[in-house]
């Protein structure tokens, strides 16, 4: 169970990896017993705005909840958008995080076999998850199997399979 004090300051991304903004609060609507929208702003100075500037507001900051895809060390929202080509080069660094939204470490290289075919996304864990212990190999390091990358942008977002 999730509280609602937990999701504020969480920075939010798409499953493209892009970053959408930090939480700032959530619209609950009492009738429904729901969380209706997380925001990216306080809605407070949504008071003082015209109805045109009110409307671009809650456009640019209020983000139908059930796009919440996972609520972990971030917030990461569906979409379902097709990954786009990304060199090489440029997955050395990034964060590998779950689609749960937990930190699983830096990656460090991907594994490819006979015709360019990948086969594992390789990252050095900074804490020890029991979760991902059977991708541990003997010097310590994560292999992910390639097939679970669901998104490469700032983050690599990996799907762990049970």
């Amino acid at each position: 169970m999730n509280k609602i004090s937990d999701i504020y300051g969480k920075r939010i991304y798409d499953e493209s990896s892009g970053f959408i903004g930090v939480a700032k609060d959530v619209l609950i609507d009492p009738n429904e017993k729901r969380i209706k929208f997380l925001l990216k702003e306080e809605a407070t100075s949504l008071l003082r705005r015209n109805k045109e500037e009110a409307k671009k507001f809650i456009k640019e900051n209020f983000i139908p909840f059930e796009r919440v895809k996972a609520i972990g060390d971030i917030i990461i929202l569906k979409w379902g958008v097709k990954m786009k080509p990304v060199l090489g080069s440029h997955l050395k660094g990034k964060r590998a995080v779950s689609t749960t939204g937990v930190d699983l470490g830096e990656v460090i290289d991907a594994s490819f076999s006979e015709g360019g075919i990948l086969e594992f996304l390789i990252v050095r864990p900074e804490v020890e998850r029991p979760e991902v212990e059977e991708f541990l190999d003997m010097n310590g390091f994560l292999n992910i199997p390639f097939s679970e990358v669901k998104a490469i942008g700032r983050y690599v977002i990996v799907g762990i399979p049970k």
